[in-house]
């Protein structure tokens, strides 16, 4: 990790505060126990970024959960990457480990709470079909992409982003 050598190509020489969207593909298609390895990846990460920039700030956000209406099946079909409950139950325990991290790293890391704040149910694309076969006037959404947010799913996430921001005190 060279985080100087890339302050000083890009940013100036320094950076003040580094936004970390944590990503759903290191803890996606597996289980629960690669979320330590994952941690201890990120906690490197951390202390290479504190020992480059000591005042530096970082906002460490959580992942969003992906569509509770079909939209991991329109992705994923039907494998073990698409069930959405172990993907809930790992996205979960992921933002606690986070959260572990912020304790950690805490006088330069604040935790942005996308899972919490993220209104998974009507942030990502769908399409509206009928219930069944004989009932078709009835219509029901079905998801059409679980992991990629319609723009206002992007919005809420950079919503959370900001609230974490503006605790911050530089």
């Amino acid at each position: 990790l060279d985080f100087k050598g890339y302050a000083e190509q890009y940013c100036g020489g320094s950076i003040d505060l580094m936004v970390w969207h944590c990503g759903v593909n290191d803890i996606f298609g597996g289980d629960e126990s690669i979320i330590p390895t994952v941690i201890e990846s990120y906690s490197d990460i951390l202390r290479a970024y504190h020992q480059d920039f000591p005042t530096g700030k970082v906002i460490l956000s959580s992942v969003p959960i992906g569509s509770p209406i079909g939209g991991f099946g329109a992705n994923y079909g039907a494998s073990s990457t698409s069930n959405y409950y172990t993907f809930l139950k790992i996205a979960q325990k992921y933002a606690k480990a986070l959260l572990c991290i912020e304790s950690e790293f805490s006088s330069f890391v604040l935790y942005s709470a996308v899972l919490e704040e993220f209104d998974a149910e009507n942030a990502y694309p769908y399409e509206e079909e009928p219930v069944n076969n004989r009932i078709v006037s009835v219509k029901e959404r079905l998801g059409t992409n679980g992991v990629h947010p319609i723009a206002e799913g992007s919005y809420m996430v950079a919503d959370s982003m900001y609230r974490a921001f503006s605790k911050l005190d530089f």
